[in-house]
């Protein structure tokens, strides 16, 4: 499974780090060149990108990949509406609370509206980004209408 994470962020950041140790994972940000030179948001001044997570602000990243929007829910519905048509995730995951200003849609509503082919879900916490970068216990929960997304 490709996973790739949206957002060079705190959580984005914590994300990648944590499921490179089993699995491939591309970071996409807009901000790319800038973490493939430190491999350090500056959300997450102590964690150190591993190698293994792959730096990208290509998009082709997500075509076919497990995408988790790690993204603030204001810049969800922006960021959706400008993937490419022929960029075609598996199921988009977001990672983010609250309701649209401009919709009044949810985060999974914003992603059937966009990407009615991707499966959607939403993973949340109650989590701290440091916590899962440096691998302390915390707790996330995902709903998703299919077993294997939530898996």
């Amino acid at each position: 499974m490709m996973l790739t994470i949206v957002g060079g962020g705190a959580f984005g950041t914590a994300h990648a780090t944590t499921y490179a140790q089993t699995h491939d994972v591309n970071l996409w940000s807009r901000n790319a060149s800038t973490l493939l030179q430190s491999r350090i948001s500056h959300r997450l001044p102590d964690v150190q990108i591993p190698q293994a997570v792959t730096i990208t602000d290509d998009l082709a990243a997500l075509h076919q990949a497990t995408v988790l929007l790690a993204l603030p829910m204001q810049q969800l519905g922006a960021f959706l509406d400008t993937l490419p048509a022929e960029t075609q995730p598996l199921a988009l995951i977001a990672c983010c609370k609250g309701i649209d200003l401009n919709t009044g849609l949810g985060p999974v509503d914003l992603i059937d509206r966009a990407r009615p082919t991707s499966e959607a879900a939403i993973l949340s916490g109650p989590s701290f980004a440091a916590d899962i970068a440096r691998g302390l216990p915390t707790a996330l929960v995902i709903a998703a209408r299919q077993d294997a997304i939530a898996k």
